[in-house]
């Protein structure tokens, strides 16, 4: 898991139709012969109300933290590490594993 004092890692992840997501990675680990990593969507909000128009300049991380994790295969690639989505079967059989790193 990551240190609290430490800054998270993010990555952006894009999915197939183009949306884009910023992940804070939690935790790397191995599973077979391949990197996956554990995250947390960080989700933004806007606290200013509807008539304020500073989210066209910047974003507020949100005061509720999402306990939605994600599981991604982390990649190499040339333009440094990226997260690409996994099967179904693979989630499958990462449960057993999964579960052992709540602990």
């Amino acid at each position: 898991m990551t240190n609290k004092n430490q800054p998270a890692e993010s990555r952006i992840y894009s999915d197939e139709h183009g949306n884009h997501f910023k992940m804070d990675v939690i935790k790397h680990f191995s599973f077979g012969d391949k990197q996956y990593v554990l995250t947390r969507e960080q989700r933004l909000h806007h606290h200013h109300g509807e008539s304020c128009d500073c989210h066209d300049h910047h974003h507020h991380r949100a005061e509720t933290a999402s306990e939605d994790l994600y599981v991604f295969e982390w990649c190499d690639g040339p333009d440094g590490p990226a997260l690409l989505a996994v099967s179904e079967a693979t989630l499958k059989a990462l449960e057993p594993f999964l579960a052992g790193l709540e602990n």
